[in-house]
């Protein structure tokens, strides 16, 4: 059974069952309850097999940032390569490079060969130079990006792309109808209008400070340890920037340019024509008002921090004092309300609600993640300073709506 078989077989009990206790059939429909139950286990049992079978074969998905980051896959063809295409030799030396690099950041000595094979991959930061920049192994860079989408489920979603230099982002802004005509009429020529933005590239840095203490463990958790701290770092400054971000200072503005966040250019519109606002509390028209903004085609999941999904979606009562909102994960987030799937992200501001589809905001990456160290000697602790170049925009702000209070100007938490 597939997920579109689950939820229709699922959605036929659960009228069945409502039917039955408006007629005031407790017992039958407590019967149907129970299968719904038992549908959820079963689906869940099979889903988690399917997961388990897909880690076995160690085909994971690669994030679009890393460009010379590819997961390896275990499936080989007679020739010895992998199904990608990818020799086993780059990959064995992509494994030894990662514990080059693990133990150059931990300070310990490099063999010749491991000192090859680091220079191989940083050919202009050999360790005898000043430039201590290194290049971040694919399967660390992996690992961080996984992690990075987990935390942020709108950021995971936002489609991403990794070309150097300066990206024209070409956004439409309007489009003629299409009309039909009489044979012997001459038609007109469609009027499309254009805008464009440019994702030049904005300055990405975090730094984690670790003890010596803790940089004398083992590489094997060295790696796992760094790649949380980094996920956690890197994750909150590019989720904020895709959805909170300032974007390119105008003349009159001084600030340091960062991506421009889908809320913000949807607070910088004239009127503000996709915002919704709320006194009090959200109340159901608040809901299908946010819903309505978003033009038809586009993906409408729901965003808001836990505390506003428990504290103000989930509380939000039909005339019989039924919630809307319905918990269910079976579909990625944590519940569902009025059709529609509500994710848990952190990201978004206090009380807020941001509808739409993520994947019709574009976030560029001019430069991959490179790593630096500064070892701080009088207090026996290093710095790990992770750099990289991004850019992002929204494609089109019809994909968009936001929720928000009506004493909420400008809603931008801190970074």
């Amino acid at each position: 059974m597939n997920r579109e078989q689950y939820l229709q077989a699922r959605k036929e009990k659960y009228d069945k069952a409502n039917t039955l206790l408006e007629e005031g059939k407790v017992d039958e429909a407590n019967a149907i309850m129970d299968e719904i139950k038992n549908l959820d286990e079963t689906f869940e049992k099979t889903a988690k097999a399917v997961a388990n079978l897909s880690a076995l074969s160690n085909n994971r998905a690669v994030h679009p940032i890393a460009s010379a980051v590819v997961s390896p896959s275990t499936k080989s063809n007679e020739t010895g390569n992998t199904e990608d295409g990818e020799d086993k030799a780059i990959v064995a030396k992509e494994k030894k490079y990662t514990v080059a690099w693990a133990k150059r950041l931990q300070n310990k000595k490099l063999t010749d060969e491991e000192l090859n094979v680091f220079n191989e991959f940083n050919p202009k930061n050999e360790l005898n130079t000043g430039n201590t920049q290194i290049l971040i192994p694919k399967f660390v860079a992996n690992g961080i990006w996984e992690k990075i989408s987990e935390m942020y489920p709108f950021y995971n979603k936002v489609s991403k792309l990794n070309i150097k230099g300066t990206f024209e982002l070409i956004k439409e802004d309007s489009s003629s109808e299409a009309e039909w005509y009489l044979e012997e009429d001459e038609t007109e020529d469609g009027d499309e209008k254009f805008a464009s933005y440019q994702l030049s590239g904005c300055e990405l840095s975090r730094a984690i400070r670790v003890s010596w203490k803790l940089r004398e463990m083992a590489i094997e958790d060295f790696i796992p340890y760094i790649q949380r701290k980094l996920a956690k770092k890197m994750g909150k400054a590019l989720a904020h920037g895709s959805v909170n971000g300032k974007g390119k200072p105008g003349s009159d503005e001084t600030f340091k340019p960062e991506p421009l966040g889908v809320i913000t250019a949807i607070q910088k519109e004239k009127d503000t024509p996709r915002i919704i606002t709320f006194s009090k509390t959200p109340t159901y028209e608040s809901i299908t008002s946010l819903l309505s903004k978003v033009k038809t085609g586009y993906k409408t999941e729901l965003y808001a921090t836990r505390e506003t999904i428990f504290t103000k979606i989930a509380n939000i009562l039909d005339k019989t004092g039924k919630p809307y909102f319905v918990t269910d994960t079976t579909q990625g987030g944590v519940g569902i309300v009025l059709g529609h799937v509500v994710q848990e992200d952190d990201s978004i501001p206090a009380d807020c609600v941001l509808c739409g589809d993520a994947e019709e905001y574009q976030m560029n990456f001019n430069k991959n993640i490179t790593l630096d160290q500064e070892d701080l000697k009088k207090k026996r602790k290093t710095d790990y300073i992770a750099y990289a170049i991004a850019d992002g925009a929204p494609i089109t702000l019809d994909a968009f709506s936001l929720l928000k209070p009506e004493t909420a100007a400008e809603t931008t938490p801190t970074k």
